[in-house]
């Protein structure tokens, strides 16, 4: 997050119209295919406060570090305010993390607190930056793996890398022909 918050950093000097972060993300949602490309409308950050003695986790808006609803937040979420001009592509919600899952206890104290489809590593840095920079952006991600106890066995990378060029590709031709 903190690499990709540096060089979002670069937008407030950048004149494009439409900023785009792609990449793989790993699906909480069953319901999501491996290789799927979704559009990610919302992001939260998911590991970005305190651990009680128990194990639960406080986030920064529960500790009100962070208001939950100051600019750029909404009840704590980051909210893609142009991602509905772009629906090409089926919807998701991310959580971003500094360390992917890979426990079932981890997996399940994430899914006990937060209701969303994926899980990245920098998609709420990204959104944060350029909601602050009132940038009009997408994050465009592709199915690799589920949120499970590690198994890389059962990731799907190329399929997930595949795809997702294959969509960026059409995506980029769109946009040069508008």
């Amino acid at each position: 997050m903190v690499n990709t918050c540096m060089h979002s950093l670069q937008l407030s000097q950048s004149k494009s119209d439409l900023y785009i972060l792609i990449g793989l993300a790993g699906a909480f949602n069953s319901a999501l295919e491996l290789g799927t490309v979704v559009n990610i409308i919302e992001e939260q950050y998911g590991d970005l406060g305190a651990e009680e003695k128990d194990g639960t986790f406080i986030s920064v808006h529960d500790l009100d570090l962070i208001p939950a609803n100051k600019f750029p937040f909404k009840d704590g979420k980051l909210i893609n305010p142009s991602a509905s001009e772009f629906s090409f592509l089926q919807s998701a919600s991310s959580i971003s993390v500094n360390k992917v899952s890979g426990s079932r206890r981890s997996i399940d104290l994430i899914k006990s607190k937060y209701s969303v489809d994926v899980e990245n590593m920098e998609g709420a840095a990204f959104f944060q930056v350029c909601m602050q920079q009132r940038k009009k952006f997408l994050e465009i991600r592709a199915i690799s793996n589920y949120v499970e106890p590690r198994n890389r066995a059962a990731w799907q990378l190329d399929l997930a890398l595949q795809n997702l060029t294959e969509v960026i590709i059409l995506m980029l031709g769109g946009l040069s022909s508008s």
